[in-house]
């Protein structure tokens, strides 16, 4: 079903480039408002650019302390992780179905003060900050958008998405814009549960969580759970004061299967709330470029991450000691979601990004970044 919907999606977005052509010829007082009073957010999905663009709209809230933040988003975004986050006032969730043409009606009826689409490429995110904001709209410049906006920043396809987030607030009202990656807003009213305070208390060494995971429809983005596994072995006898803790959600249950007694993991045993809490007191997080990489880096853990269709230095950590461990290769990167392009398997089908990563190459990083805290 989320694949289904979100192919309808992409397909309807191919449709709004007509619309996008003539919203230009509205006439509308378009001018930025220098005190607004409302902000509207636009990022439609997905977890890790959420986060990532979480510093921005702190830096947005130093400006304007009095302004309501309302983030428009979809489905496709869990919802539950950023509730009650003091950075953001309001949040509308858009569903692919009938009443979502309500929803839309009603914030085009109450217009916001200035509206920033955060989407790389999404037509449709384009055409919904104009309607909701009278045509008072900025966002980033593509091939596929951009036409309507009246502040636009040049996407930079190979700049870290969070300076790149922030480059657009700093051109829309000339402020520079200081990115601290930690988040600790979304641990707002934020009170640990039993079950975590049991968790943290049975492991007392220095915690390592490794994350052999990805969401489903990015499942070719994993170094192999083998790789994984053999560099835990080599970590436990190198470092034996470290526990070792596999971690991950509902999209990790095959990898619970795979672990045996010898290997602690809670993979589906606590909220993204947990989690972040959770790696507030760990040491060091060793994953894939996924979503749990962006929650670790907003919880203030540096990470050892594993990148191979995408970029490290496009979606990376920007903590001080994080690293990325990757290849030089001709065809990376194959996601390019500034073009649309987010492809779902290897088009030369190897992954040969992923496969010519050694454990060896891995845990050297990891040694450093250990060694030298």
């Amino acid at each position: 079903m989320f694949k289904y919907k979100l192919l309808v999606l992409k397909m309807l977005d191919k449709l709004f480039v007509i619309g996008l052509f003539f919203l230009k010829f509205l006439p509308t007082k378009r001018k930025i408002i220098n005190l607004p009073e409302s902000i509207g957010i636009i990022k439609l999905s997905a977890m890790g650019d959420i986060i990532s663009l979480l510093p921005s709209i702190r830096e947005l809230k130093k400006i304007f302390p009095d302004a309501k933040i309302t983030w428009i988003t979809t489905n496709r975004v869990p919802i539950e992780l950023f509730r009650n986050c003091k950075l953001i006032d309001d949040i509308v969730v858009l569903r692919l179905r009938f009443g979502v043409f309500f929803k839309i009606l009603n914030l085009a009826f109450n217009k916001v003060s200035i509206c920033f689409d955060f989407d790389q490429y999404y037509r449709i995110s384009e055409i919904l900050s104009f309607l909701i904001s009278g045509g008072k709209s900025v966002g980033f410049s593509t091939k596929l958008k951009g036409k309507t906006f009246l502040v636009s920043v040049d996407y930079d396809n190979k700049l870290n998405e969070k300076i790149m987030f922030s480059k657009l607030v700093e051109k829309t009202y000339g402020k520079n814009v200081e990115i601290e990656s930690r988040v600790p807003e979304l641990l707002s009213y934020y009170t640990p549960p039993n079950k975590v305070k049991i968790f943290l208390r049975s492991y007392k060494n220095k915690r390592i969580f490794v994350y052999a995971g990805s969401s489903y429809n990015a499942i070719y983005r994993r170094w192999a759970l083998e790789n994984y596994l053999k560099l835990a072995d080599i970590i436990k006898d190198y470092f034996p004061k470290f526990e070792i803790i596999f971690v991950g959600g509902a999209n990790e249950l095959g990898i619970k299967k795979k672990l045996n007694d010898d290997y602690t993991e809670i993979i589906n045993e606590f909220t993204l709330k947990d989690m972040l809490y959770i790696f507030t007191k760990g040491e060091l997080f060793i994953g894939n470029d996924a979503g749990l990489l962006h929650l670790a880096e907003a919880a203030g853990l540096k990470s050892v991450s594993i990148f191979g269709p995408n970029l490290y230095s496009k979606w990376g950590s920007l903590l001080t000691r994080s690293k990325g461990v990757e290849i030089s290769i001709s065809c990376r990167p194959c996601i390019k979601q500034y073009q649309g392009e987010v492809p779902t398997k290897c088009k030369k089908g190897d992954v040969k990004c992923l496969k010519d990563i050694s454990i060896d190459l891995v845990f050297n990083e990891v040694k450093e970044v250990l060694t030298n805290n």
